[in-house]
This record gives structure tokens, C-alpha cells and sequence, in this order.
């Protein structure tokens, strides 16, 4: 069911955002621990835009079951936030030796949310043909049903949210006084046995790293199951992303690069959020 990962993320994401509550950043006010009432408000919302899709589904002709995963599958805002950008986060010592850089984890979650999915059963039952027609049913049913909620043009916005944020991240790796601490980060890395040039690079050879893990698993397990898949995968992706995130984390550390990383990002973050105001005005609504 590779076409309705887009739309799951997208799910996975409101819930985040929708848990929003007032802080001092207003990039960290997005994703802040949510109240329960906040989660609440989020689920309900969510449950709305499910059952709008599966009306809309039965009448282009196709079963469609409501699903919103479970507290097992459901990523928190923080961590979301910390995914999206541990190579300009800093490193949090606690979370680095149980999670890395959180893609192990996240993509784990995900696997398990798209393994209890109910309606894999009904895509696996669909002819090839019948299938692409129902991703396009679905396509144009998920757009319609955020079309329909109060909240429509917040859930349109957060996936323009991700790429302002993954474009910051850019501009902050890319400031001089960054990348002349950078070059020492990279010397240190170097002695440490990795070769990269920025962290985005050792995050991205992390995400690579995984995808390629879960991938060969579900090539032996095509039903997707994450119960199938081998307890090692999990366990060798998660051991070798710590592994590359603590050296990351010592590095930063031990050359300044750290330091420097915070000062030009808080900087960078605000001239953000005084530009795209409007942008964080309307997911955080």
C-alpha cells in the first residue's frame, strides 16, 4: 500500500500539530507536549476526516475503513520536530542513546501503523487495474474530505511547513561562521571512522540505511507485517544509527560546532517565524 504513505504521514503530522500550545518559539510552540484536551480536539478532527473519506469512498464504489492507528503508533509533535531536524538540533544525550536521531524509531511506527491498517486487506483483494483506481478515488476523496473541515487549510499547510522547515535547515547549514565549525566536525567524524561532511549527510545515510533494512525485510515478508519482520532489522538499523548520532553528538560537543550550530539557528529561527508568520499562524490555529 506504497501510494497512501503520503497520506498517512499527513495524518501522523496533524496530530502533532493540532497538539500546539504557547511557548516562546513559536517553531517549538507547534509541536509542545499536548494537553489531553488538545489530543482530544486532534482525534476527534482526524475521525471526522476519516469518515468523510470513507463516504466519499463508498460512492466512487470502493470499501474504505476509518483508521487512526493506535497510542502505539500515534509519533509525538516533540519528536517529530526532533526528527525532522536532528541535523540542526541540539543533541540531547538521553534521547541520542535510546533513539539516535529517532529514524529507526519513526520508521518503525510507521510500519507498524501501515501493518494494522485494514485496509491493506482491501487493496491486497483489488486487481492491479482496480487498484490504481482506487489510490486516484482516494487521491481525490482525502482532498475533498480536508476541503470539508474547519481545519482544511491547516492540514494543507503542514506538508508546506515540513519543506520551509527542511529549506531553513539549509540556510542554517550553509551560513559561514556554520560552515567553518562544520569543517571541525567533520575532522572529528573523520576520527571516529565516518566520512561525512555535515550531519545532514549522516542523517540522510541513516535514512537510507533504514529504508534499505525495512525494505529487504518486507521483501522476504510482502504482506508487510511488521510482526514478520526480523527483530534483528529493527535492531541492527537502531544499534548503527545510535552509534553514528553519539559520535555526532561528541563532536559537536567537543569542536564548538554545537554552540555555534545554536546561535545561528536561533537567529535563523526567528527571522523565520517574523517571515512565515503566517504559515505558523495557520497550522498552529
Amino acid at each position: 500500500m506504497r501510494r497512501n504513505v503520503t497520506i498517512v504521514v499527513a495524518g501522523v503530522l496533524l496530530l502533532a500539530a493540532c497538539g500546539q500550545q504557547a511557548a516562546s518559539d513559536p517553531l517549538v510552540a507547534l509541536f509542545e507536549e499536548r494537553s489531553a484536551a488538545r489530543q482530544a480536539e486532534a482525534l476527534r478532527t482526524m475521525s471526522e476526516l476519516k469518515e468523510s473519506i470513507r463516504r466519499c469512498m463508498a460512492v466512487e464504489g470502493f470499501d474504505y475503513v476509518p483508521y487512526s492507528g493506535t497510542e502505539e503508533t500515534r509519533v509525538d509533535g516533540a519528536f517529530v520536530l526532533r526528527r525532522l531536524r536532528a541535523a540542526v538540533s541540539e543533541m540531547d544525550d538521553e534521547f541520542v542513546q535510546r533513539s539516535g536521531y529517532g529514524v529507526t524509531e519513526y520508521r518503525t511506527r510507521l510500519s507498524t501503523y501501515l501493518a494494522a491498517d485494514p485496509n491493506i486487506a482491501i487493496v491486497n483483494g483489488l486487481s492491479e487495474e482496480a487498484r490504481d483506481v482506487y489510490f486516484d478515488s482516494l487521491a481525490r476523496c482525502s482532498r475533498a474530505a480536508r476541503e470539508e473541515l474547519p481545519a482544511g487549510g491547516r492540514i494543507d499547510a503542514i506538508p508546506e511547513l515540513e519543506v520551509a522547515l527542511i529549506e531553513l535547515d539549509q540556510r542554517i547549514l550553509a551560513d559561514p561562521a556554520v560552515v567553518d565549525a562544520m569543517a571541525a566536525w567533520s575532522r572529528c567524524m573523520m576520527s571516529e571512522g565516518y566520512g561525512f561532511s555535515s550531519p545532514a549527510e549522516a542523517v540522510a545515510f541513516v535514512e537510507a540505511a533504514v529504508d534499505d533494512a525495512f525494505e529487504q525485510s518486507y521483501l522476504q515478508h510482502p504482506e508487510g507485517r511488521v510482526s514478520d519482520l526480523e527483530d534483528e532489522v529493527i535492531a541492527d538499523a537502531l544499534e548503527e544509527e545510535i552509534a553514528i548520532a553519539t559520535s555526532d553528538a561528541q563532536c559537536r560537543r567537543s569542536t564548538g560546532f554545537g554552540d555555534t550550530l545554536a546561535r545561528v539557528r536561533e537567529e535563523l529561527d526567528r527571522r523565520f517565524a517574523e517571515e512565515r508568520g503566517d504559515l505558523i499562524e495557520v497550522v498552529g490555529s
